[in-house]
């Protein structure tokens, strides 16, 4: 049966709007996916992410885990025969999924985007002064010696602390349950036998042992970097 699609263009322009090239300049030579050092034959990569964000393909775009095997080498940048930038794209691709699987979902924009800083420094502000104002020294400092656990008692500030961290938490376990299911989805996971919880621990010994990170070469290709310098980042 026929597969029906339906481009979303907004989706395109806004990853257009995260830095990403102009993706008509993309004419699908697969210089990209050849060059990368960690792309494989069952999995090749980026060429099929610019041409789903080329068509609009949203879901498809989003619901895959290949966006973040990509560590920004810049390696096809570097070899791309168009200077299409995949590797821009993917960047583009990894800071609008985050926004979008993000709960709630307003948190995931507001911080991508710089206007909304004055709310997020707003927001705790108006906490505080709200817990000041029912405690009676917003206007003035309680009597006799400074003593900071009277103007605000430690046991409010740690309230509000688990509180904020138990939301932080919360928000974040979501936000990855919606990932994964759109993960599971956009792989067939439920029509070929595969589920991506096989391989969680495959997949964290990866991430500890930076074993992507140092199939970089020891020279770098133009503007790449080496795994050293990756590995300076990725501890910043």
């Amino acid at each position: 049966m026929a597969t029906l699609i339906q481009p979303d263009l907004e989706f395109k322009r806004e990853i257009i709007g995260l830095d990403a090239h102009d993706l008509s300049v993309c004419y699908q030579c697969g210089t990209c996916s050849a060059v990368c050092p960690i792309s494989t034959a069952d999995n090749p990569f980026p060429r099929k992410e610019m041409v789903w964000v080329q068509w609009g393909l949203k879901g498809r775009a989003l619901g895959n885990s290949s966006i973040w095997m990509c560590h920004q080498c810049g390696t096809c940048n570097t070899y791309c025969p168009r200077d299409a930038k995949p590797a821009n794209v993917m960047a583009a691709l990894r800071d609008y999924s985050i926004a979008h699987y993000a709960v709630p979902r307003f948190m995931g924009r507001a911080l991508s985007e710089p206007r909304y800083l004055p709310l997020l420094f707003a927001i705790p502000a108006l906490v505080f002064l709200a817990i000041l104002g029912w405690l009676g020294n917003l206007t003035a400092l309680p009597r006799g010696q400074i003593v900071f656990s009277k103007f605000m008692p430690i046991l409010y500030i740690e309230v509000i602390f688990m509180a904020a961290i138990g939301l932080s938490m919360a928000g974040a376990a979501m936000g990855g349950c919606r990932y994964w299911k759109a993960m599971s989805r956009s792989s067939g996971a439920s029509s070929n036998g595969q589920h991506p919880g096989r391989h969680i621990v495959s997949t964290l010994l990866d991430i500890l042992k930076h074993r992507k990170f140092k199939q970089c070469s020891e020279e770098p290709a133009g503007p790449r970097e080496t795994y050293k310098g990756h590995l300076h980042k990725t501890h910043l």
